[in-house]
């Protein structure tokens, strides 16, 4: 099980259960983590590579699916990316499918890009802030069996910058290697689109659980001293 936090320390726990968090209120309380409640999906593998991928049939950016070459590639999940990157096909139609869906509904100014993103917005003319982030409009990776992985708001699809007076979409292009794009993934999910969610691996059942964890608490809040 893998839990990354977006501060200090997260955790990566080899075998079961029973897990313990404790709240971000005061006084801070003991909640559970009940892996019997996550959302699972298939956790596939390539004949002759160590990495797995996830069955993902669409990306829609505020319910609206878009049509995307996902099959090619494919949705694979890594640590060592900072944030999510899509191939060139994928990272056009997202990012515009975005700006659209969230300047239809709000009068958000564009700012001067910081890098390594591309669309970046006054704060001020953001909606909100909130607990869980900006008010923006949610990413769903739609997955088989209708199930969906909701990047919910603000709190893992924009990054604050300029000493919080810009958000920037957190998804940025990938970057070929040498040989163009021949082989890579459609979509490499990174650390902060993971951040917050409990991401069980099950390689012998070939399966994700995933759930985003409760803005009361946090992955850096594990208690390893409760064992009832």
């Amino acid at each position: 099980m893998l839990c990354l936090p977006r501060t200090d320390a997260g955790v990566a726990i080899f075998g079961g259960g029973p897990l313990f968090l404790m709240t971000s209120t005061s006084p801070p309380a003991e909640v559970g983590v009940d892996l019997t409640t996550l959302t699972r999906t298939p956790l596939l593998s390539k004949r002759g590579s160590s990495s797995y991928y996830l069955p993902v049939k669409a990306i829609a950016v505020d319910k609206a699916q878009l049509q995307l070459p996902l099959a090619t590639g494919g949705v694979v999940l890594s640590t060592r990316a900072p944030y999510t990157a899509l191939r060139p096909d994928v990272y056009r139609p997202l990012v515009d499918a975005f700006d659209k869906a969230l300047t239809a509904k709000w009068s958000s100014k564009k700012v001067k890009a910081v890098a390594p993103f591309e669309l970046c917005y006054d704060s001020k003319t953001l909606p909100g802030p909130t607990r869980i982030g900006w008010l923006v409009p949610d990413i769903d990776l739609m997955l088989e069996g209708g199930k969906n992985w909701t990047f919910i708001a603000g709190s893992n699809t924009m990054v604050d910058v300029k000493n919080f007076t810009a958000a920037c979409f957190g998804f940025v292009k990938m970057k070929p290697e040498k040989g163009g794009y021949g082989g890579a993934p459609a979509v490499e999910i990174g650390g902060f689109q993971m951040e917050n969610h409990v991401l069980q691996f099950d390689l012998e059942k070939q399966q994700l659980g995933f759930a985003k964890l409760q803005i009361f608490t946090a992955c850096s809040n594990f208690n390893f001293t409760l064992s009832h």
